[in-house]
């Protein structure tokens, strides 16, 4: 085990993988993660990622009781590469937010999309939530990362931080994430409601993952946004700004 700092500057315990990756594991999970003012700590969607991984055996035997020692068991959530640490960092404060504050935020990354002005009130934000699966129509459906309703509008998230999209989805392997969320929007758009925009968003490190792209079917919208995790930090309508800006500069460090 070694010590290093936190993004504010605290010093933590962690652990680093074997192999050419090296790649950094907290001891403690909960100081991968910005709290903000989430009341009850840790919230349900932190919850129900803290379970047990098989990525323990990527580290040395020897740091195998440290990783284990704050639940008990090696969680994802512990490493310095974790997409959701940053999902959830960067939205779930936000989610937790009062109204005037989330649909500030909301509106401001409406506009950074590009997309047709509308008048934000009481949106919802949510992360890991599943959907139906569009080939097979069952709830069996892909976890989407992050995602915003509005009264017009339903935004569907895939967060990456290193890793490509997948692309092996589906019932025959040959879809991508994107491009089954679009079939979702496109085939069974009633199941959201009256809305008349579905946007798909990429979330990326570095950009590049998807082509941005607007249609319009029978009066509804449908579009495909790429944008950057530096696009994200950005939004000054987020009490959090510093301290995500901070921290995504942390991550960018250690990974």
């Amino acid at each position: 085990m070694e010590t290093i700092k936190d993004w504010n500057g605290k010093s933590i315990g962690a652990c680093r993988s074997r192999g050419r990756s090296r790649t950094l594991a907290l001891v403690n999970p909960m100081e991968n993660l910005l709290r903000g003012d989430v009341p009850f700590w840790p919230p349900p969607e932190i919850t129900q990622k803290l379970y047990q991984s098989n990525h323990l055996r990527d580290f040395p035997d020897e740091d195998h009781d440290h990783l284990q020692s704050h639940l008990g068991f090696y969680c994802d959530l512990q490493s310095i590469r974790s997409e959701d640490a940053i999902t959830w960092s960067c939205f779930g404060p936000i989610a937790y937010a009062n109204t005037d504050i989330r649909s500030a935020f909301v509106a401001t990354f409406f506009n950074k999309l590009q997309l047709p002005q509308q008048k934000v009130l009481d949106p919802e934000i949510w992360l890991w939530r599943r959907t139906m699966h569009p080939e097979k129509m069952n709830m069996g459906g892909p976890e989407i990362d992050f995602g915003i309703m509005t009264s017009d509008t339903v935004l569907l998230g895939e967060a990456k931080w290193k890793s490509p999209e997948a692309k092996e989805q589906g019932v025959n392997k040959d879809r991508g994430q994107i491009e089954l969320r679009l079939q979702l929007f496109d085939k069974y758009w009633r199941i959201f409601g009256e809305k008349k925009q579905f946007v798909v968003v990429a979330l990326s490190l570095t950009g590049g993952l998807v082509v941005p792209e607007t249609r319009e079917t029978d009066g509804r919208l449908v579009a495909t946004r790429d944008v950057t995790w530096d696009d994200i930090a950005s939004i000054t309508e987020n009490p959090l700004q510093a301290d995500f800006m901070r921290y995504l500069e942390w991550k960018k460090e250690k990974s």
